[in-house]
């Protein structure tokens, strides 16, 4: 089993602990993976280790994915596989897809060698494997979850779709071993693995060690029916139509605040009372101005639905 142990610098999960003992109790051998962000590696590598606790058995894993908020960079990734390294004398694991096959290229001959020597975990949903630059093989493989990817998408002991709350559900990964995968290939680039499915495990006594398996996002990209799609093209459509219709009531406000200046300094004499009768009428022309657009705006907007 493998068990998101930290994100970040500060992020600890508050039952892998609990769940590990679980676990190993029950004779399952024990992995934990970091989410990695943009924080300072050493703070990462820190929390990490100090919330795994990993022994000579555990396998420890950096998870290099897209992370909008926060995202790891190449040369960042680097360095927290070197400091794993050297921390617990063994090199870790990587698990990546998109997110490693778009950076490899950043990285130095040294650097890129250095990570295409690690174990990989590969994520991407399709039949076939596509490996990123200069890994020979994949050591694991997710290659299917929340419905998308070859069959099969069950498996004895894991229910699709949300899992129930009643559960006390682990982090551990759904993944394919070299053993049970088969030759996979690679989908179109909308398609590539930015959301995993992710097993529940209740290893409380009522759940009689019971997966199931549940959705996990953070705002990543997901593959969309066409009907799906087009409801979001719509969206778009619409916020693209209001934003374009705010620009214009605020240029039409302007614009009769400017025409009102430019009247107000025509018709004054003399430099003074033309600065005056100029701010003057620009300040009407800007109240004048604005329910006026305002008005005009909302009819044109009634009038195209």
């Amino acid at each position: 089993m493998i068990h998101k142990a930290t994100q970040g610098r500060a992020y600890r999960d508050p039952d892998y602990a609990t769940r590990r003992k679980a676990a190993t109790n029950a004779g399952l051998l024990w992995g934990a993976y970091h989410f990695a962000t943009g924080d300072a590696v050493e703070l990462q590598i820190e929390n990490f280790i100090k919330t795994a606790q990993p022994d000579e058995r555990t396998l420890m894993v950096l998870d290099f994915e897209d992370n909008r908020p926060s995202n790891m960079s190449p040369q960042q990734a680097v360095e927290f596989l070197r400091q794993l390294e050297a921390r617990l004398g063994r090199r870790g694991a990587i698990y990546s897809g998109n997110r490693l096959k778009e950076s490899l290229a950043a990285l130095g001959p040294q650097d890129r060698a250095y990570v295409t020597s690690h174990r990989l975990w590969l994520c991407q949903y399709g039949p076939t494997p596509r490996l990123p630059t200069g890994f020979e093989n994949w050591w694991l493989w997710q290659y299917t979850g929340d419905g998308i990817g070859p069959l099969p998408h069950n498996v004895p002991g894991i229910v699709a779709g949300k899992a129930a709350s009643t559960s006390t559900p682990s982090t551990a990964r759904s993944t394919s071993s070299p053993r049970a995968g088969r030759e996979r290939g690679a989908l179109p680039a909308a398609e590539r693995c930015t959301d995993r499915i992710v097993l529940r495990h209740d290893l409380s006594p009522a759940g009689a060690g019971e997966v199931r398996s549940f959705r996990r996002r953070r705002g990543r990209r997901r593959v969309l029916g066409a009907e799906a799609a087009a409801r979001l093209r719509r969206r778009g459509a619409a916020r693209l139509g209001e934003a374009r219709n705010d620009r214009t009531l605020i240029v039409s406000v302007i614009g009769c605040g400017l025409l009102g200046a430019a009247f107000g300094a025509l018709t004054a004499s003399g430099p003074i009372m033309m600065i005056v009768a100029a701010a003057f009428y620009g300040l009407i022309g800007l109240l004048l101005g604005a329910p006026i657009s305002f008005v005009i705006n909302m009819t044109r907007h009634v009038g195209r639905r």
